[in-house]
This record gives C-alpha cells, sequence and structure tokens, in this order.
C-alpha cells in the first residue's frame, strides 16, 4: 500500500468509526461510543500493519509483520497507561469519571502508538530522534511523526474549552479533546502524506551532490 492509500484508509476508518459505527453519538454516551470506536480503530490498525507498515525491507515477512503487530498491540496498552496519566495530571478527573477518560486513552493511543511502533518498533535510538529531536529521516517516518504530533497537540488544544463556562454538551470531559484529536490526526495524515511524497533520502541527496560535481 502507498503512503497515500495508507492515509485515506486510517482516515475513513477514523471518521466512519467515531461517527458512523457506533450505536450512540459522542455527544450522547462517550464511553459507549468510543467503545465501539476503539474497537473498530484497532481492527483497522491490525490490518493496516499487517498489510503495510514495515520499515525495513529485510523484514517483509508474514511472520515479522504479525510479531511487529504484536509489539505495536503491547505498546499501545502501555500508551494509555500513560495517556490516562497525562490526562489527570493535566487535570481531568481521578475518579468520576475514570472511564472516559481511560477510553480517551485508548484512543488517543491506537492513533499514535500503534502506527509508529510498526515503523519504529522496539528501537528507543529510532524514537528519540523522530520524536525528542523531531528528526524522521524516511517516508515511513514522516509518515507518522506528524499524525503523532498533530492528534497530541489536537487533543491537548481541545481541553481548552471544557471549563469555559458555555455550557455546551461538547464541552463535557473528553468529548472536545476527542474532537479536536480527530482533526489533529486528520491534519497529520494530510501532512505526513505531502512530506513522505516530497522527501529525498540522504543517498538520493548525495548521489545528486556526486553527479553536480
Amino acid at each position: 500500500m502507498s503512503f497515500l492509500a495508507v492515509s485515506l484508509s486510517s482516515l475513513l476508518a477514523n471518521a466512519a468509526a467515531l461517527f458512523y459505527i457506533p450505536s450512540k453519538p459522542l455527544l450522547e454516551d462517550p464511553v459507549v461510543c468510543l467503545q465501539t470506536t476503539t474497537a473498530v480503530l484497532f481492527i483497522a490498525n491490525l490490518v493496516v500493519g499487517l498489510v503495510r507498515y514495515e520499515a525495513r525491507q529485510e523484514n517483509s515477512s508474514l511472520s515479522a509483520k504479525a510479531a511487529t503487530v504484536s509489539l505495536a498491540t503491547g505498546a499501545t496498552i502501555a500508551g494509555t497507561v500513560v495517556i490516562h496519566t497525562f490526562a489527570i495530571l493535566f487535570g481531568a478527573p481521578l475518579i468520576e469519571k475514570f472511564r472516559n477518560t481511560f477510553m480517551f486513552a485508548l484512543y488517543v493511543s491506537l492513533l499514535t502508538v500503534f502506527p509508529a511502533t510498526c515503523v519504529l518498533r522496539a528501537d528507543p535510538d529510532a524514537w528519540l530522534r523522530v520524536f525528542a529531536e523531531h528528526r524522521p529521516t524516511s517516508r515511513a517516518e514522516k509518515s507518522i511523526y506528524f499524525p503523532t504530533i498533530f492528534t497530541i497537540f489536537g487533543a491537548w488544544l481541545g481541553a481548552i474549552v471544557i471549563p469555559l463556562d458555555w455550557d455546551r454538551p461538547w464541552q463535557a470531559w473528553p468529548i472536545s479533546c476527542v474532537i479536536s484529536a480527530f482533526l489533529g490526526h486528520s491534519l497529520g495524515l494530510v501532512a505526513g502524506t505531502i512530506a513522505s511524497y516530497l522527501h529525498v533520502d540522504e543517498d538520493s541527496k548525495k548521489a545528486g551532490k556526486m553527479r553536480s560535481e
């Protein structure tokens, strides 16, 4: 699958899983909605992970892909715990809306940690370079860097409206954060796809310099 196909599939799956497939709308019951949403996204991630996300050519066998997807699943669970903890530290209810916070954390983790792990695997140097130093160096890395950063920023941005005295239904925790995470992820997919197609790897740059000299 091409980067465009992956991005389009991810965008459609996310939109359908959040707004069309759940039996109850996000505004009515965010927990029930996100239970369906995360289940659909997990299946979609499994399919995309098995079909497409391979950062290294030599590890393209089905067994290697299955191992990568298994690793991504474990990382997603760990990521959910981390995101849940940070949400509480930033003001989310500790006990009262535990399920709301957990489902929000799982949703964000599926959008960010799962695809990032499929590309970067258990390589701490790659994780630090891509997300701490903000230096993705390949098409695959750029395709997951932008959606991850935009999703996290969007989720954080959505929290700004929660304490405002507007009395809107979408201000209830974590609805605005989920919607803004969705919008951030969608924009990130667009940015990641464009960056991937504009990417020129280091070998190509060196070859071009040698020819020009």
